[in-house]
């Protein structure tokens, strides 16, 4: 007498005796190995095994990817590639990616203000601001620049108007004629 139990099929679960299909290391009724989203015939058709084991047809495999695809902030399409540029929580083709000033492609170093994305060039143009003490430019894309008083700061020029000790944004101190004056400066 054979004990032999017939494998059950890899959907149903019902047991597989004759009249079978072996596909991805298990055994399926002939109506049980459909797409598990369209329940076409897989016998015949290209499929996808997905993460949770369900197997779909590459048509409807495709149209999820689509479906739940990132869309490009710049064209509009989906981004079916895996190579994507993330940038202020926006999705973006990699050859998309562009400076909002001068439309040239952003594939080094780039900066992101307002949603927008910017060469360094005109991050600095747009968003730099003059030195309060020296009257030079603040280069935002490189350089600190401390905000106070109503002004922008180099972090080296952020100084006491009087005894010029380079002072931290963090530091305490009083305002002289628009300009920081330490707290050693301003006395008692």
């Amino acid at each position: 007498m054979s004990t032999d139990i017939a494998p059950e099929c890899g959907k149903c679960g019902v047991a597989v005796s004759s009249n079978y299909l072996t596909a991805v290391g298990k055994r399926w009724h002939a109506a049980c190995f459909v797409c598990a989203s369209c329940n076409s015939e897989l016998s015949t058709n290209p499929f996808v095994k997905k993460s949770d084991g369900a197997l779909w047809c590459v048509r409807c495999n495709d149209d999820h990817k689509r479906r739940t695809a990132p869309k490009c902030s710049k064209c509009g399409m989906e981004i079916m590639d895996s190579q994507y540029i993330e940038a202020s929580g926006k999705s973006w083709h990699k050859s998309c990616l562009s400076c909002e000033t001068c439309n040239t492609p952003l594939t080094g170093r780039y900066f992101t203000k307002k949603g927008k994305t910017y060469c360094q060039e005109h991050y600095d143009e747009h968003f730099s601001r003059d030195c309060h003490t020296c009257g030079k430019r603040v280069l935002r894309s490189t350089e600190q620049c401390i905000k106070a008083l109503g002004h922008g700061f180099h972090s080296t020029c952020f100084v006491c108007v009087r005894c010029h000790k380079q002072m931290d944004v963090s530091d305490k101190f009083y305002e002289e004629h628009g300009a920081p004056l330490c707290l050693a400066c301003h006395g008692p």
